[in-house]
This record gives C-alpha cells, sequence and structure tokens, in this order.
C-alpha cells in the first residue's frame, strides 16, 4: 500500500495495469481472489466496527458498487475491442458508475476464482499455492444495474465463466435485454446448478455501444452439490482449501486424513448466513469425525461430530473448542451415515440420516462457508450439499 501511495505521487498507476486485482492470503477462502475496492470498504468498516459506528454499505451492499475514484473492481476486456473507465455520474444509488464502452460482442468481466488453471498451476510451481474459493455459486442470483445514454439502445446480458468437467471453460448467458437512453434496467441471472466452480462474472455487449454499469451483486443461499465431476479436471479440487494432513479425491471423491490434531477441508464464504449443510460421513479409525458450518477460519465454526467416546456433539471453535451438546450415539468404524447442521439465525439443528437429534441456540457465529472435519484419523464422503433451509 506504501509503494502504491508513493507511486500516485510521482505519476506512476501501477493499479490500472492489473485492474485493481489483488490475492490476499486469508482464512476466508472466498476472499483471497479480492480487489483494491473491496478491501478499502473491508478497511473502513473495521475501523467503523472499532469505534461503534455504523457501517458503510454502499449500493444497497453490492460487491462491485465502483463507489472509489479510479476502480474498476478488476473489470477488464476480456473479449473483443472495449473501454473499461470508472466515470462520476449516471448512478441511481451513487455518485459513480462504470462505464464499458465497446463493440459488438465485447465482454467485460471480473475474477470471482482462480482466472485460469495456468495461474494456478504457476502459484503450485513457485511453493505457495493460491488458496481460494468461488464467490459465486449455483443458486444464487446476480443483479446488475445498467443505463445508457445512446439514443438507439444498447443490447447487453450478464454471463458466467465457470471451469467444466475437464476444466474447459463453459459460458452461462442470461436473457439479452435492450437498454435505452430513457431510463435504467436491472439485468438478472440465476446461476444453474452444474455451473461450478465459477472463476468470472461479467456483462457482454450485443450491439455497438456505451454502458453505465452501476452495480453489480450477487444474493442467496446457494443450492449446490460438491462431488467428483465425470472428467478428468482439477479445479473443483483447487475451489477446497485443504487444511488437513492429506486430500485425495481416489477412490472417494474425499478422503481425508489426519495425523495430529484436528483438520477441516473448506470452501464457501461469510456471505452465506441461514442454511443447511449435508454430507454422507465414512470414518476410518478416527478420534472424531464430521461436518463443519458457518466457518470462518480454522478456529472460528460450528461442527457436528461423533467420536471415538460414542457421542454425537454440537461444538463451536472460538479460538478454544465448547460443547454446545452431546447425546450418546452407537456408531462403528467403516459405517456409513448421513449428517446434516441446519442455521437459521440463531438456532442449529444437526440431524442424523435425516432425522433431527440435537438442537441449540448460540449467536457468536453468525455466517461462513462449509467443511468437512476430521480428528487424528481417516475419513471419506461421496458428497457434499449446501441448500436453503426449508
Amino acid at each position: 500500500m506504501i509503494g502504491i501511495d508513493v507511486s500516485v505521487k510521482k505519476g506512476i498507476d501501477w493499479r490500472a495495469p492489473v485492474a485493481d486485482r489483488i490475492y490476499i492470503p486469508t482464512a476466508e477462502p472466498s476472499r483471497s481472489i479480492s480487489d483494491c475496492a473491496t478491501e478499502a470498504t473491508q478497511i473502513i468498516n473495521t475501523a467503523k466496527a472499532m469505534k461503534n459506528q455504523e457501517a458503510w454499505v454502499p449500493k444497497m451492499g453490492a460487491q462491485f458498487h465502483f463507489e472509489f475514484p479510479g476502480s474498476v473492481q478488476g473489470f477488464m476486456v476480456n473479449h473483443g475491442s472495449g473501454v473499461v473507465e470508472n466515470v462520476e455520474g449516471h448512478s441511481c444509488l451513487g455518485s459513480r458508475v462504470l462505464c464499458l464502452q465497446g463493440e459488438e460482442g465485447a465482454t467485460f468481466g471480473s475474477p470471482v476464482f482462480v482466472p485460469s488453471k495456468d495461474i494456478a498451476k504457476m502459484f503450485e510451481q513457485r511453493g505457495y499455492a493460491l488458496l481460494s474459493s468461488p464467490k459465486i455459486y449455483p443458486g444464487q442470483v446476480i443483479e446488475a444495474q445498467v443505463s445508457t445514454d445512446s439514443g438507439s439502445g444498447v443490447d447487453c446480458r450478464l454471463y458466467v465463466s465457470y471451469y467444466g468437467d475437464n476444466d474447459e471453460v463453459v459460458h452461462v448467458q442470461g436473457t439479452i435485454c435492450r437498454v435505452n437512453s430513457e431510463q435504467s434496467l436491472v439485468l438478472d441471472l440465476v446461476v444453474p446448478e452444474q455451473a461450478h466452480p465459477v472463476f468470472e462474472v461479467g456483462i457482454e455487449l450485443l450491439s455497438e455501444g456505451t454502458l453505465y454499469l452501476d452495480y453489480l451483486k450477487w444474493t442467496g443461499t446457494p443450492r449446490v452439490t460438491f462431488s467428483r465431476p465425470d472428467g478428468k479436471g482439477t479445479m473443483w479440487r483447487r475451489a477446497w482449501v485443504t487444511a488437513v494432513d492429506s486430500y485425495s479425491s481416489r477412490p472417494e471423491p474425499y478422503r481425508l486424513v489426519q495425523n495430529q490434531g484436528t483438520g477441516l477441508l473448506i470452501q464457501g464464504s461469510r456471505e452465506w448466513t441461514n442454511y443447511r449443510v449435508e454430507a454422507d460421513i465414512t470414518p476410518h479409525l478416527a478420534r472424531s469425525v464430521g461436518l463443519a458450518g458457518r466457518v470462518q477460519g480454522v478456529r472460528r465454526y460450528y461442527s457436528l461430530v461423533v467420536n471415538d467416546g460414542g457421542e454425537l456433539q454440537l461444538n463451536k471453535m472460538l479460538n478454544d473448542e465448547t460443547c454446545l451438546k452431546s447425546i450418546p450415539f452407537d456408531w462403528s468404524l467403516g459405517e456409513s451415515f448421513v449428517l446434516s447442521l441446519s442455521f437459521n439465525g440463531d438456532k442449529l439443528i444437526g440431524c442424523v440420516n435425516e432425522k433431527p437429534v440435537i438442537e441449540v441456540q448460540d449467536h457468536d457465529l453468525d455466517c461462513g462457508g462449509i467443511g468437512l472435519l476430521i480428528e487424528e484419523g481417516r475419513t471419506a464422503s461421496q458428497e457434499i450439499r449446501v441448500s436453503p433451509i426449508p
């Protein structure tokens, strides 16, 4: 940051060539792929929280709001010919917008996961893997408000790009809409079930012109099933942050080994609040094994586990582990069962084979991703599912 400040005083622009994109080592996997404006907003609101002040929430909490002068929040021209620029005015909810000017077929996108397999490999070859999870998931709704000053109007649509079964790039496009100069228009796109892992979101121009992007955001609880795809791709594995001694996807899609202490396999975002996570669990010589939810790092989560003492426990890890409730549970090594953990406000419900068996209330952690948990042993799973609360 000091280098950026010094460069500005000398008239050197270090931001524009990378479109504000930054990679962050963090315990929150969906924040690893970020941009300067997003992190500046986090810093501002951290300071406000320390002073007991109300958080700054530009444009109804949109992830891409463009309210900082010069910020493009990762957006670049990815196909065709065009220009991306942050300009003042043209906004219904703030003071600035992103101006997208291009020819027919031009696409403007920003990364929400590792931008390419080559970048992932580059980091791994240097001995420092780019650990991250997507920001956008199936079942969520993407929304963007756009306008134009073109008298003839502009045709455009939203899109997301994701890695297919063999890591090929696959695009999902929204409905084509005509934007005219008389009013702004809201575009939307529901992310389909097969679109995972999503690595880019953006807008495509279907006619030449200028489009003003006021904001772009995504909302809703994911509805997604995590498992091994039919192809030979590896980006689905890279969407998991590995905090275990060993993670392999053969013979089961999720085989975890932890030699000492507790290990986690993590995916998801702090934008997830109320949801249900479910997975089949097959323990092998494990001290304890199960699910984690509202994960905010390796020392901040709730978990539903079975242990070698013959108990089912609903635990809270907040730097130190606390057992919120436990009940007797008869299980044996090699036996498969389905665990699920639901979050609805401060209510937590644990189920075994779809039967509710344990319930507590706790408010310390109100959001976060999901994970598989293993303590000193081996476990295997075929699928992990995340869905809205019924």
